[in-house]
């Protein structure tokens, strides 16, 4: 697996929304936000196997935590015939 961690020194995200964060059109952000940033990453990361999950507290800041299944052999591309 490869393991990567995203910290932030922000303001945090309460307990009770974090089940939410990954949700789209969700945000708990007092920045404009559109809230589909976070689902997008685990809709992506999800496809590939993997898994994405955040751990916070308020007035610290937030961790994302990502896991991704190594690849043994990378997939081959097919490539379509050249055109003249």
């Amino acid at each position: 697996m490869i393991y990567i961690l995203i910290r932030d020194r922000g303001v945090g995200i309460a307990p009770q929304r974090l089940a939410q964060v990954f949700e789209p059109f969700h945000t708990s952000s007092p920045m404009p936000s559109h809230g589909i940033g976070l689902a997008m990453c685990k809709n992506t990361i999800t496809a590939f196997g993997g898994a994405i999950w955040c751990t916070s507290v308020v007035g610290q800041g937030s961790e994302f935590h990502i896991e991704l299944p190594r690849i043994a052999t990378p997939p081959r591309i097919s490539r379509s015939p050249s055109f003249p």
